[in-house]
């Protein structure tokens, strides 16, 4: 696919992979660099992401620390809603924008906990227990039955 008009090839450097790195860390994205005409296009990016282990990992962890300072942003938006500089309603869906994107940034961290709890009988310790083929198909009759 060729460069978009006007755009020339742009080797990967250290230098503009850091810059990258730097302007997704403080909250833009791929999307907003590539309108720079100074720096390559979301290809070209994607691409060195793809084909460059250095700069996906520049990349992830400038994505963690964009959905770490994402409670920097909430607590403006708090403030300017007691400001009255910003309705509430349009407070509620930025914030609602923003804890979204740090849940898909940093799910581990930000995203919505499941915790998956095994339980035997009456919510009792799970029971482990040797059968037997025939037991099993047994009690897997049982079962079906009373289904």
């Amino acid at each position: 696919m060729p460069n978009p008009v006007g755009r020339p090839p742009y080797p990967y450097t250290e230098e503009l992979g850091q810059e990258i790195s730097d302007r997704l860390m403080v909250g833009e994205s791929m999307r907003h660099i590539a309108l720079d005409k100074l720096m390559p296009s979301r290809i070209t990016m994607l691409k060195w992401m793809r084909d460059n282990e250095d700069f996906r990992a520049k990349c992830a962890s400038s994505r963690m620390i964009q959905a770490e300072s994402a409670n920097d942003v909430l607590s403006d938006i708090v403030d300017q809603v007691l400001e009255g500089t910003m309705a509430v309603d349009a407070a509620r869906v930025a914030a609602s924008v923003l804890q979204w994107k740090a849940a898909k940034l940093w799910p581990k961290k930000w995203g919505e906990k499941q915790v998956v709890e095994n339980v035997g009988p009456g919510g009792g310790p799970v029971l482990s227990t040797n059968m037997t083929p025939d037991e099993f198909e047994a009690r897997a009759r049982k079962v079906a039955s009373e289904v």
